[in-house]
């Protein structure tokens, strides 16, 4: 059974949607439900590789990300916003330290909540506590580097003290002291000897008691001495066969040594190889590099309904669409969406036949040369043309965009079709939020059946919620028969939204 193409299309969309759903959970950069959070300003003088959405802990635990980095003072301070969970509360001596996992893993802000007898930072305030920078590994070189010169200090101080003549004469005294202290031993022994000579009947009494005690020990219990021989014998074997397995185990290590010293292996190629040790590292860096702007990466998943009512199509005609779009954000100012629409009132194929007709002489002629009817007219009419509107498809949406402040344009096709499109973004407040757009696709009326007009379309979502809106507009308005008006409901999700919710889901399979 051969598919159609509007089901091929969709089959696509929607794998690719999955693709982008997969990559997305499983690289783990969405944040979700910014009204469970407090936000905090943090100062540092030098955050050396901290980047938007790293991650904030305490005491090791994540408990937030970083919402924004920008430098203040022209460049001489940097102030971070991060974002806590309402349930920790920072007091005003809470502080924040810039760290890294590993050497080579990525940086993320350390949070010290502070004494918890202190008053507590409401959220949008700043901590107050000096923070501490990061560490980089240009300073660990640089206090190793003061060390090595210390211990050199040191070795120079040492060469003073022992070298010349004071030096001798300090070591004279050290040795003089030496041998008044062996004196002392020696008459700690003398005074030994005395005490063994007052005791030595008590000693040898002792010492026959002790000679009794070990035959009757023998007497009694001649086994044990067998099972203590047997011990001893295993004991002995065992230390052997461990030397034995030392012995091939320090020449294997001699072997290996000997295999990295001569650049053999991939360890011995790493070490003594220059050009392959900075391969590596510049790999890695690679991949660091990566990382840090897949943290960057920014996904906004929005769907929504359209009811259509018009009164001028037909009487009481109605229609109903609903579409979904993923919009990746590479960086801030610059955007890409992919999605598909489906439509109850679908898309049209049209179709042109040209036919001609010939005598047996193969003269052509044509139809208006004899009288025919009406009918016959139709019949033999040279051009055919045959439109089919196909109810219940799907409909392609890829587009790219830029984003000039509140205003965006975009450009790409629209159901299928080209086009392009203005979004202006009209804030009111913390709570509501209005995005108006203006759409202009299928400029030769394709997808309609008796109008060649462009199909305009302009949309307005009001936001009601962070994630909720109602929608509506005025559809193909320049059209002579197809224009609507249309109003239904959407969702948007932001990657911190799509990154709670697989994370319940997680937690209730």
């Amino acid at each position: 059974m051969l598919l159609r193409k509007e089901t091929i299309v969709g089959v696509f969309i929607i794998s690719a949607v999955g693709v982008f759903f997969y990559m997305s959970f499983q690289i783990g950069t969405f944040r979700f439900d910014k009204l469970r959070y407090n936000s905090y300003f943090i100062y540092f003088n030098d955050i050396s590789g901290l980047a938007v959405k790293a991650d904030v802990k305490i005491a090791g635990v994540k408990v937030g990300w970083v919402d924004s980095v920008e430098l203040l003072n022209n460049g001489q301070q940097v102030r971070a916003r991060a974002m806590i969970f309402k349930e920790y509360k920072l007091h005003t001596d809470a502080f924040g330290t810039v760290r890294q996992e590993g050497f080579l893993g990525s940086k993320y802000l350390e949070i010290v909540p502070g004494d918890a007898l202190l008053p507590t930072i409401r959220s949008g305030g700043t901590l107050m506590k000096p923070s501490n920078d990061a560490s980089s590994v240009d300073q660990l070189l640089q206090q190793f580097k003061k060390i090595s010169s210390n211990i050199e200090d040191v070795t120079v101080s040492l060469k003073n003290v022992i070298g010349g003549e004071r030096g001798q004469e300090k070591l004279e005294q050290t040795i003089h002291s030496f041998t008044n202290a062996t004196d002392q031993l020696a008459k700690v022994s003398d005074t030994l000897n005395t005490l063994i000579d007052r005791n030595q009947n008590s000693l040898e009494t002792i010492l026959v008691d002790v000679q009794e005690f070990s035959r009757e020990l023998k007497t009694r219990f001649p086994t044990l001495a067998q099972d203590l021989s047997n011990a001893s014998n295993s004991i002995s074997n065992d230390f052997h066969n461990l030397s034995t397995s030392l012995t091939g185990t320090s020449k294997s290590l001699e072997d290996i040594s000997s295999k990295v010293s001569n650049g053999k292996g991939v360890i011995g190629r790493l070490i003594n190889d220059q050009d392959l040790s900075k391969d590596v590292k510049t790999a890695v860096e690679g991949i660091k590099e990566y990382l840090e702007k897949v943290q960057k990466l920014a996904i906004v998943v929005d769907g929504h309904t359209e009811s259509y009512h018009s009164f001028i199509f037909k009487a009481n005609f109605r229609d109903a669409a609903g579409q979904i779009n993923v919009r990746i954000h590479p960086v801030e100012d610059y955007f890409y969406l992919v999605g598909i629409t489906a439509s109850q009132r679908g898309s049209v194929d049209r179709y042109q036949t040209w036919r001609e007709w010939r005598d047996c002489s193969y003269n052509r002629f044509r139809p208006d040369d004899f009288n025919l009817t009406t009918w016959e007219k139709f019949k033999f009419a040279p051009v055919k043309e045959k439109a089919i509107r196909h109810f219940d498809t799907y409909m392609a949406n890829v587009q790219v965009g830029k984003v000039f402040g509140n205003l965006a344009l975009r450009t790409g096709l629209f159901n299928g079709t080209f086009g392009a499109a203005v979004d202006l973004n009209v804030p009111y407040g913390d709570k509501l939020r209005w995005v108006s757009s203006l759409e202009g696709y299928d400029f030769r009326g394709r997808l309609r059946l008796e109008d060649t007009r462009p199909h305009l379309k302009w949309m307005n979502k009001v936001f009601l919620l962070p994630t909720a809106y109602v929608v509506f507009g005025a559809d193909d308005f320049v059209s002579r028969h197809d224009k609507s008006a249309f109003a239904g409901f959407g969702l948007q999700f932001s990657d911190d939204d799509l990154k709670y919710f697989a994370s319940k889901l997680t937690f209730m399979g």
